[in-house]
């Protein structure tokens, strides 16, 4: 069990030109893992690399990227370069 306490944070105040609020509110983001995290940084960084370099290859097999009007748009703006 993790617990999170928190002391003496500023009330949040709207100001004129500033970012969307969320943007700029104390939060706790929480990431979930399938597996027990690698303690060791370079199996770490070794491991979500492959991990990214599969997850790339089956969209790029799916075709997804090239499914939409958004490629024809893109290789029309380009076609005159």
């Amino acid at each position: 069990m993790i617990r999170m306490t928190t002391q003496n944070v500023p009330a949040f105040q709207i100001e004129d030109h500033m970012p969307p609020p969320n943007e700029l509110k104390f939060r706790v983001d929480f990431i979930y893992h399938d597996e027990i995290p690698e303690q060791d940084l370079d199996k770490y960084w070794k491991r979500f690399g492959k991990k990214q370099v599969i997850k790339s290859k089956v969209l790029w097999a799916s075709g997804k990227p090239w499914n939409s009007r958004g490629a024809d748009c893109f290789s029309e703006r380009f076609a005159g370069r």
